[in-house]
């Protein structure tokens, strides 16, 4: 399975100090049966659980979109329950738009 369909609405900016961040559209998600909860561990980062759950890093932002209790990415509460969507829904949104 690819991920490109995830980064279609995204667009890189680039800060003269060298850094860049990535703007995009938010997901928008409807729970599923195939849906999985995670329990912050403490000093785990949303980067960590992607990696768990969807094989990359990268794909950090899926679960923060789908958690309004995430307001700060860097600084996560251990012991809170979060919902790690399922990658294949979001993918499939993705490629219908247009």
């Amino acid at each position: 399975m690819t991920n490109e369909g995830l980064y279609d609405r995204c667009y890189v900016v680039y800060y003269k100090e060298g850094d860049q961040a990535i703007y995009r559209t938010p997901i928008t998600y409807n729970s599923s049966v195939s849906d999985v909860y995670h329990t912050i561990k403490y000093n785990e980062s949303l980067h960590d659980i992607a990696r768990r759950y969807y094989g990359s890093s990268y794909l950090w932002f899926l679960i923060a979109d789908v958690n309004p209790i995430i307001t700060d990415i860097f600084d996560l509460v251990p012991g809170t329950t979060i919902l790690i969507p399922n990658q294949m829904i979001i993918s499939s949104n993705y490629v219908q738009l247009d």
